[in-house]
């Protein structure tokens, strides 16, 4: 096993998975924290047909709209997480003004924005 460090930037990640794939023929590629890391490489590895395995990022841009056959995550949809909560709120506080405080990064955005779509309705 080779590793290397993505220091949380997408643009180091990229840098770092070309080179495991160039430099070193690594069949495949796992890790990432950041789902801004994550979403730099699977673009990557989507066009050079690689295995990739995302172990912790966890923005539904990774696991819906950017998922493809050579993809795979091992963490939870986000979009499913606030799913549940976002209906539990719609049903019980119909006519109260809900405030979410969250990660302003990939996966927090995307959390509110699926909270958003299912308390809406």
């Amino acid at each position: 096993m080779i590793t290397r460090d993505d220091k949380l930037n997408p643009e180091v990640g990229l840098r770092e998975a070309k080179d495991l794939l160039l430099s070193e023929k690594a069949d495949f590629l796992t890790g990432t924290i950041s789902s801004a890391v994550a979403l730099a490489i699977s673009n990557h590895v989507k066009r050079e047909k690689k295995i990739f395995i995302v172990n912790i990022s966890q923005s539904s841009s990774i696991t819906e709209e950017n998922c493809t056959r050579i993809f795979s995550a091992s963490t939870p949809m986000r979009s499913v997480l606030g799913y549940a909560p976002a209906i539990a709120l719609a049903k019980t506080w119909k006519d109260k003004k809900i405030v979410s405080v969250g990660f302003d990064y990939e996966t927090g955005k995307n959390s509110l924005k699926a909270s958003r779509k299912n308390t809406s309705s």
